[in-house]
């Protein structure tokens, strides 16, 4: 009787903690970056930061050479020789402003299930207590980041999400 009990209460525990798994959406699609172009990046001081607060932390989604933003810090030479065919492909720019020197990146690109929308992962690697002069700090980096990602409509949701690591 007893061995029957425990088979009985394992069955009940195999039961309750496969249900509805079914149902459960992963939180997030991973999503094939087409094309990733070449950081562009732009050391800068604490007194100049007022300078950058247009397209600090922005996101573009770009679905015609025409809607590309006009950047007076970077060139959008690279993305216009691309020859992009807009109508299967979208280009997506990021700008930030990141406390210290950044030495390399990497991307991913995905969509996020729970909130609806897609997402721009960038994972930053910088120097160890760059962002300091004489204890103060000082030093910032300016980046665009740019994909190319299957074409998504002008008017999704776009986020982004920021990593950043230190040497």
């Amino acid at each position: 009787m007893k061995q029957i009990l425990n088979i009985l209460i394992l069955l009940s525990l195999i039961l309750l903690t496969s249900c509805n798994n079914e149902d459960k959406k992963p939180e997030y699609t991973p999503l094939t970056i087409h094309r990733q172009f070449n950081t562009q990046t732009m050391p800068v001081k604490l007194s100049d930061l007022k300078d950058f607060t247009e397209y600090k932390d922005k996101i573009f989604i770009v679905n015609s050479i025409d809607e590309l933003p006009e950047d007076k810090y970077f060139s959008t030479e690279d993305f216009v020789k691309a020859d992009i065919n807009f109508s299967e492909y979208s280009l997506v720019i990021l700008y930030q402003l990141v406390i210290g020197d950044i030495v390399s990146y990497k991307y991913g690109w995905c969509y996020n299930n729970w909130y609806e929308h897609y997402q721009f992962d960038i994972i930053c690697d910088r120097i160890k207590d760059s962002e300091y002069v004489d204890g103060e700090i000082e030093n910032f980096t300016y980046l665009c980041s740019a994909i190319l990602v299957r074409h998504i409509p002008s008017d999704a949701r776009c986020a982004f999400s920021l990593g950043i690591y230190e040497h």
